[in-house]
């Protein structure tokens, strides 16, 4: 257990002991490990709400999920993706995963596991993949220095309309290594760094670059800003890690990192920086290493107050907030999760995925699967989104579909009835049978028979008599004795 409110996860290139760890920041211990992932790749791991860590290895085609509670992998839910995936993103809800595979964007809905779409813009492989703050959007970035925004509607539509990029930016010559995304909606800001040693900030509305600051004489590797986004903090190739304001003087469009500003950095990893992130009270600033470390610094006075060491070089490190069922011995999942397609629907038509919506309550199962028929359950009546003339409609085509299943059930009873008459050839079985009717006249001789059974029974009771019972079985005795002698004579 742990009293923080916030914790780091992490990743290493060794693979010795864990794929992916959970550390607690106040204490610098471990409070989780998951393991059986192998080695995840640079912007390769990522939280699923907060149900589920999914990671990609580094070396195989392979995307591993974790239940927070538990530090086996689900093989239920291990995915075999079409390559190498060089950067996933999960939007803010869950809902959807976004890989980078290649050049390609590859977009699924985590609760059916359906591929929803596969764009391609980018020409080198893709290095970065950041979602925006309300799930919206989300960017894309690669080595071959282009920054691209997509729009996650557009991608998950169901005809494919719209694969290309909203906005594109080609200002970086070299590849770009992170990329950090502002919160706003529409009005948010992009910042990219790049290994040409420039650091470039857009605007998402417009698509205008707003700002390019050069940093002459480092390779900027990584990248993240405080919550008011006042500031930015840059990671180099050195292992310093630069801190700018943004509030401090009015700049001009491209400007370079003057000499006192470069004296505001942060010492203390003695290789490339992997990854920033920024603590939601914008007093701790996390960083990772190639030197196998991982740092916790205040922000203010740019001391190191923890330093937590690792077997390999770090790949992955962020901060979280403490996912509330990490100690849980049995873990109720908020989100339904189901392994993730190779192929769109439309490219293989022999899988059907067919979501029926009722309006009891439900309890969680996982979804099964009968010969390429996979079937899930939506609740309309815990589903906010679903509106009263939703819920009418969908009655309305239950009533529909129960009326035509008995019409089918008629018709298919009618053929038979008359196949069996028309194989007889007898005239006492007509042609055409009523169903309705017969079931009528079925109905009404039974209560008749049994109506005149309890009558009998209480009314009017048979009262056997001995002496005429006998007397009729003397007189059959010899009705059968005088057809004997007919016969002998």
């Amino acid at each position: 257990m742990t009293d923080s409110v916030e914790v780091a996860i992490t990743s290493e290139a060794s693979g010795q002991l864990w794929s992916v760890s959970v550390w607690d920041t106040v204490t610098g211990s471990q409070l989780m490990t998951y393991k059986g992932g192998g080695v995840c790749g640079n912007h390769a791991v990522a939280l699923v709400g907060s149900d589920y860590i999914i990671g990609a290895e580094k070396t195989k085609p392979l995307l591993h999920v974790w239940p927070v509670n538990s530090s086996e992998p689900s093989h239920d839910l291990r995915t075999v993706c079409p390559g190498l995936i060089g950067a996933l993103a999960v939007s803010p809800n869950g809902k959807f995963i976004v890989a980078g595979i290649g050049e390609k964007i590859h977009v699924w809905q985590v609760e059916a596991g359906r591929l929803m779409g596969v764009a391609a813009r980018h020409f080198q492989p893709i290095t970065c993949i950041r979602f925006f703050e309300d799930g919206s959007h989300f960017v894309s970035a690669g080595e071959d220095g282009m920054v691209c925004v997509w729009s996650l509607k557009y991608l998950t539509a169901t005809d494919n309309g719209h694969l290309e990029a909203i906005h594109s930016f080609s200002d970086h010559y070299l590849a770009v290594k992170d990329v950090y995304v502002g919160s706003g909606g529409s009005r948010s800001r992009i910042v990219s760094v790049s290994l040409d040693g420039s650091c470039r900030v857009y605007d998402l509305s417009s698509g205008k670059l707003l700002l390019s600051l050069v940093v002459d004489g480092e390779n900027l590797t990584s990248v993240v800003a405080d919550v008011l986004e006042s500031s930015l903090f840059l990671g180099c190739n050195s292992g310093d890690i630069l801190h700018v304001s943004l509030c401090d003087k009015p700049r001009q469009l491209q400007c370079h990192l003057t000499e006192e500003e470069k004296e505001s950095v942060f010492k203390g990893h003695t290789k490339t920086v992997t990854a920033l992130s920024s603590s939601q009270d914008a007093s701790t600033l996390l960083s990772a290493s190639a030197d196998e470390t991982v740092r916790l610094w205040h922000i203010e006075s740019k001391q190191s107050l923890r330093t937590i060491q690792h077997k390999g070089q770090v790949t992955n490190a962020f901060l979280t907030f403490l996912p509330s069922q990490i100690f849980a011995e049995k873990m109720k999942p908020n989100i339904v999760m189901h392994r993730l397609q190779r192929v769109n629907d439309s490219a293989h038509s022999s899988e059907l995925s067919v979501e029926i919506s009722v309006l009891n309550e439900l309890v969680f199962t996982p979804m099964f699967e009968t010969e390429g028929y996979s079937i899930s359950q939506v609740d309309l009546s815990k589903d906010p989104s679903a509106t009263s003339e939703e819920t009418s409609y969908h009655k309305k085509q239950m009533n529909l579909l129960q009326k035509k299943n008995l019409e089918l059930f008629k018709l298919a009873s009618e053929k038979i009835f008359n196949g069996v008459c028309d194989s007889r050839k007898t005239e006492s079985v007509p042609s055409l049978i009523d169903i309705n009717k017969c079931l009528q006249l079925v109905a009404s001789k039974s209560l008749d028979i049994s109506q005149s059974v309890h009558m009998n029974s209480e009314d009017s009771p048979i009262v056997r008599n001995p002496e005429s019972e006998g007397k009729s079985r003397k007189a059959k005795k010899k009705k059968r004795a005088r057809i004997v002698h007919d016969i002998s004579d």
